[in-house]
């Protein structure tokens, strides 16, 4: 029997890879631990590096859908779509919008390899996985009650335009059992039906529809 074709990833980072992990059962079987993404010191994962790193993922030889999750980030959805675009045009993609759509975009063709692009939060708006996790937690919960005001009152200066990482690292770290986001969400204190995760969801139904 010959070994499944695995999705070939383009991702920010290993925090992403985490999410894919932890969102559904069947889709974590489609990343094994050798498949996280490993940093390199020093570079920068936002912008050009994604696209270079889809055009590495089209290039390459290996088979499987090319699954791409990036951050907005504090210039937006455009500029990453921007990117991205360029390199699926240059790759004969058709038909690619001139925005992200709000669902997400898949784009595949007989000869190409089926592409799937998730911009975080939700493909509209400036932020990044940080605040597409936070989008899910109940605004009335306790935990977020003290993380935000605390993170916005006393950390602003620090983190600018990252206030949404800080807070959601406050709000996991001050948990009577601190967890990472990825737990957090298999507990179901990050709520898979509400903010911008049903969209995500049917995006990858979409993007793997054997696993889904």
């Amino acid at each position: 029997m010959s070994d499944p074709i695995l999705p070939l990833l383009v991702l920010e980072g290993s925090d992403e890879w985490h999410l894919l992990r932890s969102v559904d059962e069947r889709i974590a079987k489609l990343f094994p631990d050798n498949t996280m993404p490993k940093s390199r010191k020093g570079e920068n994962v936002s912008g050009p590096t994604i696209a270079k790193r889809l055009s590495t993922a089209l290039l390459s030889s290996e088979k499987g859908t090319v699954c791409v999750i990036c951050d907005a980030e504090s210039t937006g959805p455009q500029k990453q779509w921007d990117d991205i675009k360029e390199v699926l045009s240059n790759q004969g993609y058709p038909d690619l919008p001139d925005q992200c759509p709000p669902d997400g975009y898949l784009g595949s063709r007989d000869e190409l390899k089926r592409v799937g692009v998730w911009i975080m939060p939700n493909n509209l708006d400036n932020g990044m996985l940080e605040d597409f996790y936070l989008s899910a937690i109940p605004a009335n919960n306790p935990e977020l009650l003290l993380a935000d005001p605390f993170v916005r009152s006393i950390m602003k200066p620090l983190f600018k335009d990252k206030i949404s990482k800080a807070t959601l690292g406050v709000w996991l770290g001050i948990q009577k059992n601190p967890v990472s986001a990825g737990v957090a969400l298999k507990r179901n204190w990050i709520e898979k039906d509400s903010g911008h995760f049903p969209p995500f969801l049917v995006w990858l139904a979409r993007l793997f529809p054997e696993e889904l």
